[in-house]
């Protein structure tokens, strides 16, 4: 089949009725649902104001006392999983059990396994100075205010809930800057909470386009979690940057699927397919191209994902069988019908789809597997975040390393293989996130953190570390033995004093009792003249001489 084109016409456009307004729509039939009020910066204003005060009163409260809030939040989240689920399929188009296992019962994980690392990680940590025994360190971990979390549309519970849970259990308050594309979630996230006892002024949600995050980190909150795109989260690093707000970005992905001689191709296949076309392919960590080692490796691959690609079955989120629902964003539709064309007029071949499909009342895409590709094609570049999954046949490990290797961003990727084998090339990519024999599996390891390298964002999320990075650290040290009366660095300074120091500087180095002994006995060492004691400098440089230098003999003079 051939790509289909047009000029592209935003149908369901959140901009629909203006920039003072969203407008919500049913993904799947391409039907209005509603249309909520863009957030003034007045609003905001406000909304900051009470989430301050909210704040001052949850931290006020022990961690065990925030904790049971949030297993009561918990025990309504139950409750509400099946009202939930109704919005994300019709706000996202995705399939009922796509939003229930990314979704719901993700969260559902989290808000029982988070409350259960609060208390070890706002523990504060007692640290003993190995130069000062007789003094004690304490870290502790205080809640930094107000954290501003600004999420996605690929999936509208659980990205933010990922960032927004651990920072309400360090004591924070959270507000929520949704995607235009999906704020309905987002609404539904803060009732359950709300309903669960939560203060609503703990958590809100401010609806809006780029100019109401802007707004937010302008008026100072005190952390910005970020996830979206390169371009955007760059913005948001520099606007953070301007007012020293520590953020972090989960950006883009590229994530390629190296193939090894050796691998269990039926599962392969099964996983990869899952991999690239779990949630329409709105998923940063989702495979995104392919790299098979060989070509009896690649022809055994390719006819095996063509028979379980065939199997998807695309329809609307409650249809009885429904593995792939509508595009959430019509703008991916666009680039990948560009990548189709860039990919086709280079030689490549679409093997399966490359169409959109008519028949249903949103906006729907085929499952497109696409084979003999290369690294000159827009395809194996440029992240499509939609059906697509171009095939490439390399002639060695090393080729495909590199090949995986070859881009400006580094989320994940995956190896399949022999288990040996395969973790070791796993070591060789150069990703945050790499599995071996699987797909998309880390972030339902809650264990783990969360993150990329290169473009793909700076620090990380989820983990019990989360929890402690919504914090500051506040370092306490006092003496834990009777005080001396006077340290052994305070004033005044003699040569004597200056000769001891130079003694332990050499014992503190030392690494055997020969050379501690030698460290004891030698004598500190003359002080050289300016002139000889300068470091090698870049051609062109020029010193001054300096006069009258005051030399420092050795003790041994």
């Amino acid at each position: 089949m051939t790509p289909t084109s047009g000029s592209p016409s935003l149908s369901m456009d959140p901009r629909a009725d203006g920039d003072a307004t969203i407008v919500c729509w049913n993904r799947s039939s391409g039907e209005r649902i509603a249309s909520l009020p863009v957030t003034t910066e007045e609003e905001i204003t406000s909304a900051l104001s009470r989430a301050r005060a909210a704040q001052a009163r949850w931290r006020a409260l022990s961690v065990g006392e925030r904790v049971r809030v949030i297993r009561r939040v918990a025990k309504e989240w139950e409750h509400q999983i099946p009202k939930i689920l109704r919005i994300v399929c019709t706000e996202t188009g995705k399939p009922k059990t796509t939003a229930l296992w990314a979704e719901l019962v993700q969260v559902s994980d989290w808000l029982r396994w988070y409350p259960s690392k609060t208390r070890k990680a706002l523990r504060p940590e007692i640290r003993k100075p190995h130069l000062s025994p007789h003094r004690a360190v304490a870290i502790e971990y205080h809640p930094r205010g107000v954290v501003c979390v600004i999420a996605p549309w690929n999936y509208p519970i659980a990205i933010p809930t990922g960032d927004l849970l651990p920072a309400l259990l360090a004591g924070n308050a959270v507000i929520l800057k949704p995607s235009e594309v999906t704020p309905l979630c987002a609404f539904a996230l803060r009732d359950a909470f709300v309903a669960g006892g939560l203060d609503p002024d703990l958590f809100q949600v401010l609806p809006g386009y780029g100019s109401v995050g802007a707004h937010l980190i302008e008026q100072g909150v005190d952390m910005v979690l970020f996830t979206g795109s390169v371009a955007t989260g760059k913005k948001v690093a520099e606007a953070a940057g301007r007012k020293l707000t520590p953020c972090v970005l989960e950006l883009g992905g590229k994530a390629p699927a190296i193939v090894l001689p050796g691998a269990n191709i039926k599962r392969t296949a099964r996983a990869i397919t899952w991999g690239a076309f779990f949630n329409t392919g709105h998923t940063c960590v989702g495979v995104d191209r392919i790299y098979a080692v060989g070509q009896s490796t690649y022809d055994a691959l390719l006819k095996a994902l063509q028979d379980e690609i065939r199997k998807i079955a695309v329809d609307e989120p409650f249809a009885p069988r429904c593995d792939m629902g509508s595009i959430i964003h019509e703008p991916q539709v666009w680039l990948a019908q560009e990548l189709l064309e860039d990919a086709v007029a280079k030689g490549a071949t679409i093997a399966l789809g490359g169409n959109q499909i008519p028949d249903h009342g949103g906006c729907y895409f085929e499952p497109t597997l696409v084979t003999g590709c290369h690294h000159g094609m827009k395809i194996m570049n440029v992240e499509s975040f939609a059906p697509l999954l171009p095939m490439q046949c390399v002639a060695s490990v090393d080729d495909a390393v590199e090949l995986a290797n070859d881009s400006t961003v580094g989320l994940s990727g995956y190896v399949f293989g022999p288990t040996g084998k395969a973790r070791k090339v796993a070591s060789r990519v150069e990703a945050g996130m790499i599995s071996v024999n699987n797909t998309i599996d880390h972030f339902a390891i809650t264990e783990v953190r969360w993150g990329g390298i290169k473009d793909s964002g700076l620090g990380r999320a989820h983990g019990w570390e989360a929890i402690r990075d919504a914090c500051t650290e506040r370092v306490i040290v006092w003496p834990d033995l009777p005080v001396l009366p006077k340290e052994l660095w305070w004033f005044p300074y003699s040569d004597r004093a200056f000769r001891f120091a130079f003694r332990l500087g050499r014992l503190l180095t030392s690494y055997s009792p020969a050379h501690i002994l030698r460290s004891l006995l030698r004598p500190s060492p003359a002080i050289p003249n300016f002139s000889d004691a300068l470091p090698q400098l870049p051609q062109g440089s020029s010193v001054v001489t300096q006069k009258n230098e005051d030399l420092l003999e050795s003790d041994a003079s």
